[in-house]
C-alpha cells in the first residue's frame, strides 16, 4: 500500500513538493498601490511568459547579458531550472496575472549558511508598483538564513537603490550582499 502510493505519487509529482509548499506558505505581499501579490513556484507552462519578458527591451537594458536568448537557449535553461532541487524560481502574481519573478540560484554555503545569487525581474507594464521590493522581501522570507548575493549594473540606479534600501551592501567581490542578522 505505501509503496503503491509512493509509485503513484511519483507519476504526478515532479519532486519539488517541499519547494512548492515553501512558496505557498509565503504571505501575500502588498504592492505600492495596495494590491496583494502572492507567490508560486514556476511551472513548465510559464516558459513562454518568461521568454517574452526576457525579450522585452526594458528587461534587456539592465540585464548582465544584453543579448536576448534564442528560444532554444531559453527553453534549455528553463528546463534546467525546473529540474533543479537547489535553485528557487518563483513567480509573483496578482488578480491581474503574473507581475514578476525572483530566482535564488544556489552558490554553495559558508559556515552552515546557504549562499544564493538572487535575480529579480518585473513584468513589462508593472514597473514602479513595488514589485521588486515585494520579490526581494519574499526571497528573504524564503531563505532567512541565506547569504544573498546580487549583481546590479552601476547604471541601474533604481535597482541599486532598491537593494540598498533592503539592507544589501557592497562586498569586496563586486556583489551586493544581504547577510542574515544571525550570521554575524
Amino acid at each position: 500500500p505505501l509503496a503503491t502510493m509512493a509509485e503513484r505519487e511519483s507519476t504526478i509529482c515532479d519532486g519539488r513538493r517541499a519547494m512548492r509548499i515553501g512558496a505557498a506558505l509565503l504571505p501575500a505581499a502588498p504592492l505600492a498601490d495596495g494590491t496583494a501579490a502572492w507567490f508560486r513556484l514556476i511551472a513548465p507552462e510559464d516558459a513562454q511568459l518568461i521568454l517574452d519578458w526576457q525579450l522585452f527591451p526594458d528587461t534587456r537594458r539592465y540585464a548582465l547579458n544584453p543579448d536576448p536568448p534564442t528560444p532554444e537557449e531559453h527553453h534549455r535553461w528553463f528546463a534546467g531550472k525546473l529540474q533543479s532541487d537547489s535553485d528557487w524560481f518563483l513567480l509573483a502574481e496578482t488578480a491581474e496575472g503574473p507581475i514578476g519573478f525572483v530566482r535564488l540560484d544556489w552558490r554553495g554555503d559558508t559556515a552552515g549558511f546557504p549562499i544564493f545569487l538572487i535575480s529579480v525581474a518585473t513584468a513589462p507594464g508593472h514597473y514602479r508598483r513595488g514589485v521588486g521590493g515585494a520579490l526581494l522581501r519574499a526571497a528573504r522570507r524564503l531563505a532567512p538564513r541565506a547569504r544573498l548575493l546580487a549583481q546590479v549594473l552601476p547604471q541601474n540606479t533604481a535597482s541599486l537603490r532598491l537593494f540598498e534600501s533592503l539592507g544589501y551592501r557592497p562586498d569586496d567581490d563586486g556583489y551586493l550582499v544581504s547577510i542574515p542578522e544571525n550570521a554575524g
